[in-house]
């Protein structure tokens, strides 16, 4: 995620949303379009849900350890169903209520913006 002190803080400031993350393909494998970033993990493409799930435990781990983020964290399926539903790859960020998108934020990590997020939050109170 592009901002997690900033998504961490939202999260304070908005307790009547319940925030969660869904782990999406892994956005720079070492097996493709790797961009090496410091105490960063270096994954391969996930062959199977498991793999996805343990590069999603990381990715828990790194959130608590590094900005003090504790989110739940869910898995697309393997046929990347939900970054495909969303157009979410790399990232993007989306509100729901109920069954229905009533925000979709732009596609990340240019157009992703958690300011726009928390404007639209703030209409909804």
């Amino acid at each position: 995620m592009a901002s997690l002190k900033k998504f961490k803080e939202t999260t304070k400031t908005f307790t009547h949303v319940n925030f969660l993350v869904v782990y999406l393909s892994e956005a720079h494998p070492t097996d493709g379009w790797i961009i090496p970033i410091e105490d960063q993990p270096e994954i391969s493409s996930h062959q199977n849900a498991t793999e996805r799930m343990v590069a999603a435990n990381q990715l828990r781990e790194r959130m608590a350890s590094d900005v003090g983020l504790h989110s739940k964290i869910l898995c697309d399926t393997m046929d990347n169903r939900i970054s495909k539903l969303f157009a979410a790859h790399p990232e993007r960020l989306v509100v729901l209520k109920g069954e229905k998108v009533i925000f979709i934020g732009g596609k990340g990590p240019f157009d992703y913006s958690i300011d726009d997020l928390e404007s639209f939050l703030q209409k909804q109170e």
